[in-house]
């Protein structure tokens, strides 16, 4: 069952039986009070959020904060910039369930890319973490890069089942960036994983910044590892 929410002025509750829930396009108007619009993600195990207003993110952390039961998480396409992405994370720090967390299409630079990474390393429940088309560099890449252990999804690769091949084709992921690439640095180095014996590069030697990520020479465009 999937719930439409707005927030308003007062505490509006979700029924216990609710599974997935979504908040979309809302805009949480301040009480006259001064404090913060509030609202319950009571008996979510999911939760999607698009199109949150800035005005609104400490009131979601506050009701996140509330109910430590959230499985999956998406912030999308919202205001979330690197101290917001703080505030939501540390909502976060009594939840021992959280396994997915989805922040892509934010405002998070380098610094953010660094509190997701230290929350998601101090979790150890999160394994699958999505960050696309945000504003985060190689140096941000780096610190999420150091998440690779803990993780089996990122970006929507499936980091799990490419740790078991053998051979690794850039061209069947697809939509790699520099993010994505310095975390597939982390896979080519895994003593842990399946030695990958055939690397294919294919476009991506055209990409200097995606090869440089790799650690690889720019003119490869198949390297037998």
């Amino acid at each position: 069952m999937t719930c439409l929410v707005f927030t308003v002025m007062c505490l509006t509750a979700l029924e216990e039986a609710t599974r997935e829930c979504t908040l979309q396009d809302i805009s949480a108007p301040t009480p006259s009070n001064g404090k913060p619009a509030r609202f319950s993600i009571a008996g979510c195990k999911k939760l999607q959020v698009r199109s949150l207003p800035e005005d609104s993110i400490i009131g979601l952390a506050n009701a996140i904060m509330a109910y430590p039961k959230l499985e999956d998480l998406e912030v999308s396409g919202s205001a979330i910039n690197d101290t917001s992405v703080e505030i939501l994370l540390d909502s976060l720090r009594l939840n021992n369930v959280i396994h997915s967390l989805a922040l892509h299409n934010n405002q998070i630079r380098d610094d953010g890319a660094a509190t997701i990474a230290r929350f998601v390393n101090a979790s150890r429940t999160v394994d699958r973490l999505q960050v696309r088309q945000n504003l985060i560099s190689a140096e941000g890449a780096k610190f999420l890069a150091s998440a690779y252990t803990m993780l089996k999804v990122f970006n929507g690769i499936d980091l799990a089942t490419l740790r078991q091949k053998s051979s690794l084709h850039l061209a069947d992921i697809g939509g790699i960036t520099v993010v994505e690439a310095t975390m597939l640095h982390e896979l080519l180095h895994d003593v842990n994983a399946h030695q990958i014996e055939s690397l294919d590069l294919g476009m991506y030697t055209m990409n200097n910044a995606v090869m440089k990520a790799l650690g690889m020479n720019m003119d490869m465009a198949h390297d037998e590892l």
